[in-house]
C-alpha cells in the first residue's frame, strides 16, 4: 500500500507540475497547503486500510492452519511465542 500511495503522490505531483508549469512560486505555495492537508487525511486512512488487509491475511492463515489440523511448532511465528 505504501508503494501505491507513493506512486500516486508522485503521479499527482507530476500532474500538478504539468498543469502549473510557468506559474510563479507564489502559486505553488498557495496550493501546496491544501495538498499537504489532503495528505494528512489520506495517509492515516491508507494505513488503516493496510492494517485491515494484514489482519485479514493473518486470520485466513490461522483458519487454514486450524482446518488442516496443524499445530504450529513452538517458537514459530504462527505459535505466537
Amino acid at each position: 500500500i505504501a508503494l501505491a500511495a507513493g506512486g500516486t503522490l508522485i503521479a499527482a505531483a507530476l500532474l500538478f507540475a504539468a498543469f502549473y508549469a510557468g506559474g510563479s512560486g507564489m502559486r505553488l505555495a498557495a496550493v501546496s497547503g491544501p495538498a499537504l492537508r489532503s495528505a494528512l487525511i489520506w495517509g492515516p486512512l491508507l494505513a488503516l486500510a493496510w492494517l485491515v488487509r494484514a489482519q485479514g491475511v493473518e486470520r485466513r492463515k490461522g483458519e487454514d492452519l486450524a482446518r488442516r489440523g496443524v499445530d504450529p511448532a513452538p517458537g514459530s511465528r504462527e505459535n505466537g511465542t
